[in-house]
């Protein structure tokens, strides 16, 4: 498979600490929904910290990537966590070319 239109980004959540226990419990849910409805997706993982998550996503191409943007707005709601704190890069092929991520 091609990785050519590839689309990937690493963020980072602050959750707050009273509300970590639902979003843990929501975490299994969300990567295996992702993997059953989302064939465009190549890669979701989700990974825990004391007062955030860390979120590693990569799609076939930028189309995959937004189907997947609009179904997780769709189907989860996160309570506790800050978005304004979101942080992290969203890596392509071309940003690849462009000497910003790996080859």
């Amino acid at each position: 498979m091609s990785t050519e239109n590839e689309v990937a980004w690493l963020f980072e959540l602050e959750v707050k600490p009273e509300d970590r226990q639902g979003l843990e419990a929501l975490m299994p849910e969300m990567v295996e929904g992702t993997k059953k409805t989302e064939p465009g997706s190549r890669a979701y993982q989700i990974f825990s910290r004391e007062n955030s998550i860390s979120v590693y996503e990569r799609h076939d191409d930028s189309d995959a990537a937004l189907e997947h943007v609009k179904n997780f707005g769709r189907k989860i709601r996160l309570p506790g966590l800050d978005t304004s704190s979101v942080s992290g890069p969203a890596l392509s092929s071309d940003t690849a070319r462009q000497g910003g991520g790996e080859p």
